[in-house]
């Protein structure tokens, strides 16, 4: 898992959960006419820290590493693939 980026919320009621992340590996195609909440900004000491993870996970993919090259363990090790 990469390193937490610290977002601020608009307005004191919008909180995000601590285990919320971000999927770097996937693109999300937002259409000009869908509706989005603005939920606040990338707090401003933390806008090099979300670009380099992104780069980070972009290469990782590119060079078909395995997702879990942070040392992250993995909770599923008995998992046999049958889900």
């Amino acid at each position: 898992m990469l390193n937490a980026i610290r977002v601020k919320g608009n307005t004191n009621n919008d909180v995000l959960d601590q285990r919320s992340r971000i999927n770097f590996g996937k693109m999300y195609t937002i259409e000009h006419n869908c509706k989005v909440y603005d939920f606040g900004d990338v707090h401003k000491d933390f806008l090099n820290l979300l670009t380099e993870n992104w780069r980070y996970v972009l290469k990782r993919n590119i060079q078909g590493e395995e997702e879990d090259t942070q040392g992250a363990s993995d909770e599923n090790d008995d998992d046999d693939g049958s889900d």
